[in-house]
């Protein structure tokens, strides 16, 4: 299966500027995982595309989030 997608339009629309995932110790050897990434779009309007922009973001976070928790073998 092709992973990647391939779509011109959104070429430049859409841009990562950064990312980071922060480690917290917490009590009785827990961790918490934070991710944050910084990013802008070029589309209009931009309160509408705000909306979907974050949440593609947010979308692309729990996939890492959850992909680390498999390897951790934390239960889901």
């Amino acid at each position: 299966m092709n992973d990647h997608v391939n779509a011109p339009h959104l070429e430049g629309f859409l841009l990562s500027r950064a990312s980071e995932f922060n480690l917290d110790a917490l009590p009785k050897g827990r961790t918490r995982i934070t991710g944050i990434t910084w990013y802008e779009h070029n589309m209009r309007p931009v309160t509408y595309w705000r909306m979907w922009s974050n949440q593609i973001i947010y979308t692309i976070h729990l996939r890492v989030l959850s992909h680390i928790k498999d390897v951790c073998g934390i239960p889901r």
